[in-house]
């Protein structure tokens, strides 16, 4: 990662969010492009070059190979002017169901949020950010921050990437939820009328309550094809059945990692005293850190055991 990007992530990390509604963030109502420029920190001529055609790096990540993922990754001013425009974004509160993009809140808290006895849905969205359209975004700039049409559009055009939300950008989780608001807000409203704790994390949602139901959950897969979102993976935990909800197992007792997580953990513990090439030992250290690390966000106790068996097992194979 270059010192750029690095400086841009920090400035980011310090910044105060959750400060004001739409209406407080310093982009609503902007009219003209020098007020823009002025809040984005650039220079006119610049910013409008740059709406006009937004630097994006692509490629094919392979890292599961069973999965490869298409990615857009913003370089140069359009790197510097997507941060920008999280650190303005990120100052607006956001609801309390939503659990990306949201600082003191993760997957671990998204899951949390279902820890009863209660039955439990859950559904994720097809290519969150692939369908999430320029003239979505645009909208949320124009009907939600009220900015003019022309600058709306501009502004949309520079997050986005091949017409719709690019996956590697610092803004997309930010976008992906406020260009679709109201729909959120819609099944929220549905939800709470019902009885059921509802949550979203980027592309994930989950729905628990005495009436949580696949019934229900159709109800929500229709309301999310009108917007053009559609959904797949759903599932349906009954009453006291552990639920799996963004990576963690979930009882009325509390979270727990999951047992397939738990197993590969430990099938590469064991590994690790059996390989001999130093550039694949370094390889499996560095995605067992990983996988230890988040299994500790899910479970302490589970996380401290782990750690312990990865220490006896790294000393045992060099006295060996």
């Amino acid at each position: 990662m270059n010192k750029r990007r690095l400086a841009l992530k920090k400035r980011l990390r310090a910044n105060k969010q959750a400060r004001y509604s739409l209406e407080g963030c310093a982009l609503f109502g902007v009219t003209e492009m020098s007020v823009l420029s002025r809040l984005l920190q650039a220079d006119n001529k610049s910013l409008r070059l740059t709406c006009k055609a937004p630097e994006f790096a692509v490629w094919v990540d392979t890292t599961k190979p069973l999965k490869p993922r298409n990615i857009q990754d913003p370089r140069g001013i359009t790197e510097r002017l997507h941060y920008r425009l999280c650190e303005l974004l990120d100052r607006v509160v956001k609801p309390d169901f939503l659990h990306s993009a949201t600082r003191k809140r993760s997957a671990i808290t998204n899951a949390a949020r279902h820890i009863s006895k209660a039955p439990c849905v859950t559904t994720d969205m097809k290519s969150f950010y692939e369908v999430t359209t320029t003239q979505q975004v645009a909208a949320f700039f124009r009907e939600d921050l009220h900015m003019a049409p022309d600058l709306a559009l501009k502004l949309a055009q520079l997050c986005t990437v091949n017409g719709h939300l690019p996956t590697g950008s610092p803004l997309s989780p930010l976008l992906a939820y406020w260009a679709h608001r109201r729909t959120f807000g819609q099944l929220y409203e549905m939800s709470w009328s019902a009885g059921i704790v509802m949550t979203v994390y980027v592309d994930d949602l989950a729905f628990s309550g005495e009436h949580a139901s696949l019934a229900f959950l159709h109800i929500v897969k229709q309301i999310l094809r009108r917007r053009g979102l559609h959904t797949h993976k759903d599932k349906s935990f009954g009453a006291g059945q552990f639920k799996h909800i963004t990576g963690a197992a979930v009882s009325s007792k509390g979270l727990h990692v999951p047992n397939g997580r738990l197993k590969r953990i430990v099938d590469g513990i064991d590994e690790l005293t059996v390989v001999s090439d130093p550039a694949q030992q370094a390889d499996l250290r560095r995605r067992l850190v990983g996988r230890i690390a988040s299994a500790s966000a899910i479970s302490r106790q589970i996380g401290n055991a782990l750690k312990r068996r990865h220490i006896q097992s790294a000393e045992s194979a060099v006295t060996d």
